[in-house]
């Protein structure tokens, strides 16, 4: 009987699952991989045998392949091996069981069951190689390449009217005509028509237009790519400022409405910093912002969203500004600190300069 005892835990430590090419099958019948992934998994001592099938089975289930269960030694250590060419890469992965039942892979942990975590794991490590060979990740999580897509789909110029279209009606027809597919949910998309727009976004680029007809509603967008998913826009509820206002900064939680310049204010917009003979006398806010708009040959975008926040009626507010040698810029910094309101110049993803206008105030303040 001790030999027999002995015996039937030597057959079961080392369990193999169908011979298939993880390379080319990490999960079911999904697009071809780019590299091949060869799976040990070695169980620590005093594991039970059940846990050895459990997880041959979960794998085997979720479509996972060329991976082998064995009992564990002294000498095992969690790690990725790369091997192959660079045309044909393959990487030897060793993981872990724990006597508890969780899976141990390197960089992650997995309950006993979650068979399609361990798939989703494989197919990244399989697309994107081990994370020490990955581009680094920065705004929205994205890498370089990523982003520079991202921002060059948004930068699609907008060619049709959106004035009196309903918000639905002017992301669809940005939506059909973007490479990265956008994702909004239905309880959502119903508060985008409602109402119409009353301004005329011809001719800004697409990002642009996508994030200033959402926040009004409370609504922003973010692109993502989750494990195991392509890259897609996603819509989502405005909890919150972003980080770092219109800067690429990693902290970014919204795509925002236009981007701050790269390069010098003066060049973006010259005629923002040149000097004029000013007088204004009892002109109501929105007429002066509107005038100066005409004069700077730029358009103005306003943030109605922190302006219905704040209660500002630019109309109920009258400036007056006493005959002086000043430049535009000067003059919208006083006339809109009279109702705490404040500008920026910003770009569109194209290059395309105008002004937004918004509260001193964020309109959408953290959570406490």
């Amino acid at each position: 009987m001790i030999r027999l005892f002995l015996f039937i835990p030597a057959l079961l430590s080392t369990t193999y699952i169908g011979g298939g090419d993880v390379g080319r099958q990490a999960m079911g019948d999904g697009p071809r991989l780019k590299g091949r992934v060869s799976l040990v998994i070695a169980a620590e001592a005093g594991t039970p045998i059940t846990a050895y099938h459990t997880w041959a089975r979960d794998l085997g289930e979720a479509g996972v392949r060329n991976v082998r269960v064995r009992g564990g030694r002294s000498s095992d250590r969690l790690g990725i091996k790369s091997r192959g060419s660079r045309q044909m890469p393959a990487y030897d992965v060793l993981g872990m069981i724990e006597a508890g039942g969780d899976l141990i892979l390197p960089g992650a942990r997995f309950k006993p069951g979650d068979g399609d975590g361990v798939a989703r794991w494989v197919r990244d490590l399989s697309e994107r190689g081990p994370p020490q060979s990955r581009e680094p990740k920065g705004v929205f999580g994205l890498t370089k390449s990523q982003f520079d897509r991202v921002f060059k789909d948004l930068g699609r110029t907008v060619d049709f009217s959106t004035e009196g279209e309903t918000p639905a009606a002017v992301i669809d027809k940005i939506a059909a005509k973007l490479q990265v597919p956008l994702s909004i949910e239905p309880r959502l998309k119903a508060t985008l028509a409602r109402d119409r727009l009353a301004e005329e976004l011809a001719g800004f680029s697409s990002g642009t237009v996508l994030g200033y007809v959402l926040r009004p509603l409370g609504l922003g967008f973010v692109p993502c790519e989750a494990q195991g998913q392509r890259l897609r826009y996603v819509v989502l509820p405005l909890e919150a400022e972003p980080a770092a206002g219109a800067g690429k900064d990693k902290a970014m939680k919204y795509w925002p409405v236009g981007w701050a310049p790269s390069g010098s204010k003066h060049e973006v917009l010259p005629a923002l910093f040149k000097f004029h003979n000013v007088s204004i006398q009892d002109v109501s806010l929105g007429k002066v912002i509107e005038e100066v708009g005409k004069r700077l040959k730029a358009p103005v975008l306003f943030d109605r969203a922190a302006l219905a926040r704040h209660g500002v009626d630019m109309e109920k507010t009258d400036v007056t500004l006493p005959a002086k040698r000043t430049t535009y810029g000067l003059v919208l910094n006083r006339a809109l600190f009279k109702a705490k309101l404040k500008y920026a110049l910003r770009v569109d993803e194209k290059g395309k300069p105008f002004l937004w206008v918004t509260t001193v105030k964020p309109a959408f303040a953290a959570k406490r």
